[in-house]
């Protein structure tokens, strides 16, 4: 059923209690629909002068609207321009789409008196809602900003352009072109910079704009990918041959999230391949754990082990699987569950290893004794376990082992990375790089059969043997 269809339902009774209460049912529905993170209250009024009908909040955000509900354009546009309270930049819905006169000229003048208002109707929404390009991360952004920060009279005409708009179609990713315009005149600054930036973001992945250099000062807009962007552009580039292909794009919008970021969407990318957004950040982004485990079967294949290996989310944390081999890796420390158990590994087993990494700490635990190697005084103590080892006459089993990596990306300092032996762990409290967390697990938690150098590098750069 359609907004439009479901007023109709809604209004058909005589009393008024009814008609008020399912009138803002069915508002309060295709609202809910339009932007599932809204919180909507009821101000228990009704197409009062000057007190809302409702008022939308999003949770731990900053910032209100309120709603006002008007049975016509003609009402809308007969009323004073001072009537509403334009501080929260209001929303005013005609209930009916049916134009008896002129109403261009009123609603001017409301829009004039408040120029961040929203005056719209529930056949735009119903286009909004509707439209056949639902998968467009530009039109999904269109939809989750247009009761949070449209502007102007948005009718059905308009809203069809805005759900339709097409990213080649901006002007070498300048903004200056009639796309752009729509867009700034339709929406608020930040809204209109996250659509802009999202339709900025599909063109250069799609190859639209080849003289276009990334990284350098250009128009794009930069900073921060909010969560709602994330949702709505990831799933489908993630999905298209030819962004996925554009290595240097993944790159550029690494330096825009966060691996934490990606970790907060994995719902929307649940079975996506985002081995292209992994492979160009392993060294950038950062996470908390490593886990290795054993791969188990796919729901109905039974060829599991043959099947392609990429990164993806499909056990809450992300992971790829190693032949019968599954490794995690989680920012956050809930998603991964490390393995109950006490066992540990002799030096000798994990010595080679060890090869070419610093050692900050080291616990041996001999026959006769047991000796903590600490690096106080250095970087690595690689040396001093060496020398102990081989003047003690004893065979030291090691139940954990901390090692020094260089900070993830451009972030200065060094991080410790403790493997938990018993527990199958690679854990840092202060996060490292995810390229330095793969090795780890895949080098010395997986010490009986280690990687190749290339078979490790095609899980991080997609460079390489694949791995079995």
């Amino acid at each position: 059923m359609t907004f439009v269809e479901a007023l109709e339902t809604a209004k058909d009774t005589r009393d008024r209690d009814a008609y008020i209460a399912r009138v803002k049912a069915a508002v309060v529905r295709e609202l809910s629909v339009l932007d599932s993170s809204v919180e909507i209250h009821d101000t228990h009024y009704f197409n009062h002068s000057a007190i809302p009908d409702l008022v939308v909040s999003w949770p731990k955000e900053r910032g209100e609207r309120n709603i006002y509900l008007r049975h016509s354009y003609e009402a809308i546009a007969a009323s004073p321009s001072d009537a509403i309270d334009k501080t929260l930049d209001p929303v005013v819905l005609s209930l009916d789409t049916r134009h008896v006169a002129d109403v261009t000229p009123g609603i001017d003048r409301q829009l004039q008196a408040s120029p961040r208002a929203l005056v719209t109707d529930p056949e735009a929404i119903d286009v909004l809602l509707n439209d056949d390009r639902r998968g467009s991360p530009l039109a999904g952004l269109v939809r989750a900003n247009f009761i949070r920060g449209g502007k102007g009279h948005i009718d059905r005409p308009r809203a069809a352009s805005l759900v339709g708009l097409n990213p080649t179609q901006l002007e070498g990713a300048s903004g200056g072109s009639l796309v752009a315009d729509l867009i700034g005149t339709s929406f608020s600054e930040d809204a209109a910079a996250r659509i802009t930036r999202t339709a900025q973001l599909v063109a250069v992945a799609m190859g639209e704009f080849p003289e276009q250099e990334l990284g350098e000062p250009s128009a794009l807009i930069g900073g921060k990918l909010s969560l709602a962007e994330l949702r709505h552009l990831l799933p489908w580039l993630l999905n298209q041959p030819r962004a996925i292909a554009n290595d240097r794009f993944w790159a550029y919008v690494g330096g825009m999230m966060s691996f934490a970021d990606l970790e907060k969407i994995r719902e929307n990318l649940e079975g996506v391949d985002v081995s292209p957004l992994i492979r160009a950040n392993a060294r950038r982004w950062s996470a908390k754990r490593a886990y290795l485990g054993l791969s188990t079967p796919v729901e109905g294949d039974e060829t599991y082990l043959l099947r392609s290996n990429h990164w993806s989310f499909s056990t809450g944390a992300l992971g790829i699987d190693i032949g019968e081999s599954r490794l995690l890796l989680a920012d956050n420390g809930k998603l991964i569950h490390a393995r109950g158990g006490s066992s540990s590994a002799t030096w000798l087993d994990i010595k080679d290893s060890l090869k070419g990494l610093k050692l900050a700490r080291v616990e041996l635990h001999g026959i006769r004794r047991s000796v903590t190697i600490n690096a106080e005084q250095s970087d690595d103590v690689s040396g001093d376990v060496d020398e102990v080892t081989e003047s003690l006459d004893d065979d030291y089993f090691v139940g954990e082992v901390a090692v020094r990596f260089s900070a993830p990306g451009d972030e200065p300092g060094s991080r410790d990375v403790d493997v938990l032996f018993g527990k199958s762990l690679v854990s840092g409290s202060k996060g490292a790089a995810l390229a330095d967390l793969v090795h780890l697990a895949t080098s010395v938690l997986k010490f009986r059969a280690p990687l190749t150098d290339d078979q490790r590098l095609a899980l991080i750069s997609g460079v390489g043997e694949s791995q079995t």
